[in-house]
């Protein structure tokens, strides 16, 4: 019995030594794989999203003097998400009135501000908005 008590502890000393080495390039490898990923996710997305946007197409901000027709055909947005166009995607709110030939029209009478809103219904931007400004001033 002490025999293999003997036996026993020399193999786990073995044992031991060999976790440490092998704990050492465990180590090495786990780290040598987590910056590999890392620099091949950097370059996938960077890839992925080269041409990405959500941009106004055209002027951002428009000045109308009072009594000046405002009478707008929107030139829209562009609005890329990895790689796909999702320009057809987003929604557009505004406080202009829409004739039947697709111009936004408003009164110009008083100074004040009309607005159309881009906002992003899918893809990584989801919720972003973009606001194209009419400003009516006296």
């Amino acid at each position: 019995m002490a025999a293999k008590r003997g036996w026993a502890a020399v193999h786990e000393k073995k044992l031991k030594k060999a976790i440490k080495k092998a704990h050492k390039a465990y180590l090495v490898i786990v780290a040598l794989a987590l910056v590999i990923g890392a620099a091949g996710g950097y370059f996938a997305a960077s890839v992925l999203c080269k041409n990405d946007c959500f941009e106004i197409n055209g002027q951002k901000e428009t000045l109308v003097r009072a009594g000046q027709e405002l009478k707008y055909k929107d030139e829209g947005i562009k609005y890329v998400s990895y790689g796909k166009d999702l320009s057809s995607s987003v929604a557009v709110t505004t406080n202009l009135i829409q004739d039947q030939d697709g111009y936004y029209v408003g009164a110009t009478s008083d100074a004040t501000e009309y607005y159309i809103i881009y906002t992003v219904t899918e893809g990584r931007c989801k919720g972003m908005t973009l606001n194209r400004t009419f400003n009516v001033m006296e």
